[in-house]
């Protein structure tokens, strides 16, 4: 079996990465209450505002287009890195955009 260690490499690779939670979440009803959240105004082309709450750790990102979206289990690290990036549009693409169960939230 010439390909076992490569099948073995890539295997423990895939383990590796971070699972890709299922992120089709456009009810309410299982996003958690929060009364409320301080938000940050960013400099960004894309991302008008950036608001955490510790407690739950829900990250809440509202976008120029003025559509806002919550994620859930965001560790604050993930926050505090998001806040200092110089490139919050890339950073949300690389590191918080298909990882962490989300809501749209209602206009």
């Amino acid at each position: 079996m010439k390909f076992t260690g490569y099948v073995l490499v890539g295997f423990l690779t895939a383990m590796s990465l971070p699972a890709a939670e299922n992120t089709d979440r456009s009810s309410n009803s299982e996003m958690p209450v929060i009364h409320r959240m301080r938000r940050v105004s960013v400099d960004s082309e894309a991302i008008a505002s950036i608001g955490y709450h510790r407690k739950t750790r829900t990250l809440e990102v509202r976008f120029r287009s003025t559509e806002t979206y919550r994620y859930a289990k965001v560790p604050p690290q993930v926050f505090q890195e998001f806040i200092a990036s110089e490139s919050k549009g890339h950073y949300f693409q690389r590191q918080i955009r298909g990882r962490y169960t989300y809501w749209k939230m209602k206009k």
